[in-house]
């Protein structure tokens, strides 16, 4: 049996590049080629007898076979790893439910990825995951590739979270316990959507309380546990960074939430396995695998997705959080 011809195979014969290749043979909506360019590769296909497969079928059909997550997978801490283990476990779950396969598209610093990297026959689509590199992200969105973005990064289309509201929600919590000296840990990309709407929920809140916001950096709030007039409780930008807050107060003496209380952000295994389990605003990671679905479904159609609110988070209460050391709530008078 001879070799199976490749894309690879009819751009070479046509003179194209790959991903020209692609999308002529698949009709891409939105790409433009001159006939001569369309003509050169349509004939190459026929006389290197090249079939196409999951992809024409997508288009044809209307529906999505196979679906790539790009995931980087040069972090050097475990704990880096929760969230994105964490999204590729909720794709894995969506794509059952849907019956569609899932292609991993991993990715580093030293292997980055590009635009004829994914164009080809592996998959319909792709997902990706917070951290994808910005410049890979800006050339796949404008090469037309079905993409959609999940989390933090560069994204044209985002299935996104409440991450404003999320953080209010937490920040009122501690609030509601009686805390008035509440810090917030801040996340490390500045400049990020994620990491600027989370802060600004913070800041909303604390304002609208009439209280002095504190912005500390990961290192900044380890390093203020032992002064007097440190915070009584932190909102922290994700699990991680709360995992860590409450490992640094319980070397320096700390109790939590005696002395201290904690939120994080997620709700990653990380929030369910600390010392003391953590409260957390739970992101809801398989809600945002199911509508990227549905967003790349869209664009294998030919057609713009909707425009979607973003998806509500939600406060899971744990043991990291209770009332500061000392306080009591007012009692109503008797009567």
């Amino acid at each position: 049996m001879g070799k199976a011809v490749t894309i690879n195979d009819v751009a070479r014969e046509a003179g194209v590049s790959k991903t020209t290749a692609v999308f002529v043979l698949n009709n891409r909506p939105g790409f433009s080629a001159a006939e001569g360019t369309r003509i050169r590769v349509r004939e190459a296909a026929q006389k290197l007898g090249y079939r196409r497969s999951g992809l024409a079928r997508a288009l044809s059909t209307g529906r999505i076979y196979t679906v790539g997550v790009v995931l980087r997978i040069d972090s050097g801490r475990p704990q880096d790893w929760v969230y994105s283990k964490d999204v590729l476990a909720a794709m894995a779950r969506a794509c059952h439910k849907a019956r569609l396969r899932l292609t991993l598209i991993p990715f580093s610093s030293d292997a980055m990825l590009s635009v004829d990297d994914v164009a080809d026959q592996r998959v319909d689509g792709l997902i990706l995951v917070s951290h994808s590199a910005d410049a890979f992200a800006r050339q796949i969105y404008a090469s037309g590739f079905p993409t959609v973005s999940i989390g933090s990064g560069y994204a044209e289309r985002l299935v996104d979270i409440d991450q404003r509201g999320g953080v209010r929600e937490a920040t009122e919590h501690l609030l509601a316990l009686g805390h008035t000296k509440i810090g917030y840990v801040l996340g490390s990309n500045p400049g990020i959507r994620a990491v600027e709407e989370r802060r600004a929920g913070y800041m909303e809140a604390m304002q609208a309380a009439g209280l002095a916001p504190q912005c500390y950096t990961n290192h900044e709030a380890q390093a203020c546990l032992t002064q007097a007039e440190r915070p009584t409780a932190f909102v922290t930008y994700n699990d991680d960074f709360a995992w860590q807050l409450t490992v640094a107060a319980r070397q320096v003496g700390l109790r939590i939430p005696d002395d201290l209380s904690v939120i994080g952000f997620d709700n990653t295994v990380l929030a369910e396995t600390a010392v003391p389990p953590l409260t957390t605003i739970e992101n809801p990671l398989d809600a945002q695998a199911e509508r990227a679905l549905k967003v790349l479904q869209c664009l294998l159609q030919g057609k713009e997705s909707p425009t979607m609110a973003p998806l509500a988070t939600r406060l899971i209460h744990r043991q990291s959080t209770a009332a500061p050391s000392g306080f009591s709530p007012q009692k109503e008078p008797k009567q």
